[in-house]
């Protein structure tokens, strides 16, 4: 068995959205980072700012700000990054323009 060093990290981003459903944009912001955050989570996986926006950016969403992690987060090789949680803030909706 092999043991690693974890690294902890969070995501925060800012979605904004022109969708009347941004409950639901939100909800597949939320599902795309957490399954990207899921497979970073090996030994010596990186975890790039790219990454994270394609996994952000779900249909409905016009833009997305990510605030954490503010650089890709490169691990050595005995290390696997973790995502300790995901917070997503949604504005825009129906009225956006």
């Amino acid at each position: 068995m092999v043991s690693a060093t974890v690294i902890p990290y969070a995501v925060a981003a800012e979605l904004r959205v022109r969708s009347a459903r941004s409950d639901l944009v939100c909800a597949e912001a939320l599902a795309g980072a957490s399954a990207y955050a899921a497979d970073r989570h090996a030994i010596g996986a990186e975890v790039a700012v790219s990454g994270l926006l394609a996994a952000l950016h779900q249909p409905g969403c016009r833009t997305v700000a990510l605030l954490a992690p503010a650089t890709d987060l490169i691990v050595a090789e005995d290390e696997a990054p973790y995502c300790t949680g995901i917070d997503l803030t949604v504005t825009g909706g129906a009225d956006a323009r």
